[in-house]
């Protein structure tokens, strides 16, 4: 046997039964039909005193019926709480670790560069300050795993301060340090000059 819908269903509460026959041998939609009159009862609908009143009038009331305080105290709660939840979640942002580099040449003992950067990601940041200009020289930055160099980025003489950013091939290769060398030409396939910056990343914790 096919059971009413529910539209067809809320039709039994007016006096208009279409479906009378249905319902009085059907005791499934006979049960559904009481819930339907138990949950539209504190609406106020009355379908009985609007003889008018049609299932798709009483579902859309249903929809428009204000909300009583209590329901829309807790509904307020509740999205009070999720918003909270939603900003906690999306503002507690692990810092990204900032390094910074050790002069190991006097000429350089003014400078300053600092290095952010998170293992695994592919771009990161040089902040500069008080770099000197070396005549017919580079300054090429490396990113370090064992003996292999891999050369990431430039860095420029600036008199105050600049940030470069730079992308790291291979970000999960697991590099282990972070130098800069005095190069007579930009884009060396490996390290020929002297060490002037290095710096160890932070051993990952177990």
């Amino acid at each position: 046997m096919k059971h009413l819908t529910d539209a067809e269903l809320l039709e039994n509460l007016g006096p208009k039964q279409f479906h009378q026959n249905h319902v009085a041998a059907c005791t499934l939609c006979q049960q559904r039909l009481a819930e339907l009159a138990i949950a539209t009862h504190p609406l106020g609908l009355a379908p009985l005193r609007e003889p008018l009143v049609s299932a798709h009038d009483i579902l859309l009331r249903t929809q428009r019926q204000p909300r009583s305080p209590l329901v829309a105290f807790s509904l307020a709660l509740l999205l009070s709480i999720l918003g909270l939840f939603l900003v906690s979640s999306s503002t507690h942002v692990p810092p990204i670790p900032a390094l910074t580099l050790h002069a190991e040449s006097t000429a350089f003992g003014g400078s300053r560069i600092r290095v952010t950067w998170s293992p695994g990601s592919q771009i990161g940041t040089l902040t500069v300050t008080s770099v000197p200009s070396i005549p017919n020289r580079v300054l090429e930055v490396w990113m370090i795993h064992g003996r292999t160099h891999v050369p990431v980025a430039l860095i420029p003489s600036v008199s105050r301060s600049a940030t470069i950013t730079f992308t790291v091939p291979n970000p999960h290769l697991g590099y282990q340090a972070i130098g800069v060398t005095l190069e007579p030409a930009p884009n060396m396939p490996f390290p020929t000059g002297p060490r002037i910056f290095f710096g160890r990343w932070p051993a990952k914790s177990s």
